[in-house]
């Protein structure tokens, strides 16, 4: 039987790798420096714009980050949170594969987009931050 109590999901989810899943939902790689992971992309504040400051870091352990440009930070459920536009409980359960409703998860129905590309004359981080504003739901219908 799955298990959907609190205790068991973030468990799950505290062991997850916080630079694999920034790698996969960010515009950008991480950079390993100095025992961090560097990102030039933030969840909270977007793309560099040189692309070359590395803003995010993933602190040692790959459990936690932080910007140096906006301050926010926090475990893989914060960034998730922002990125998808989701509140706590369905990215935790969503993090953890738990979830029933996946309808709306930005990170599956934009990972075909050539994200290195700008769409439309705007970047992908920000094409990403206008759909979560409107809601995820909304921005893919017709």
């Amino acid at each position: 039987m799955v298990s959907n109590n609190f205790e068991a999901v973030y468990a799950e989810v505290r062991e997850l790798s916080l630079s694999d899943f920034l790698d996969s939902e960010l515009n950008v790689k991480g950079k390993p420096l100095s025992g961090t992971v560097r990102y030039s992309e933030c969840p909270w504040c977007g793309l560099a714009t040189n692309n070359a400051s590395n803003r995010l870091a993933v602190l040692v352990g790959d459990r936690m980050c932080h910007c140096h440009r906006c301050k926010e930070g926090g475990d893989v459920v914060k960034p998730a949170m922002k990125l998808w536009g989701t509140g706590n409980w369905e990215t935790a359960l969503r993090l953890a594969d738990k979830s029933k409703n996946t309808s709306n998860n930005v990170s599956k129905q934009l990972r075909s987009v050539d994200l290195r590309k700008d769409i439309g004359g705007f970047t992908f981080p920000r094409l990403r931050q206008i759909l979560v504003e409107l809601g995820t739901k909304e921005a893919f219908q017709g």
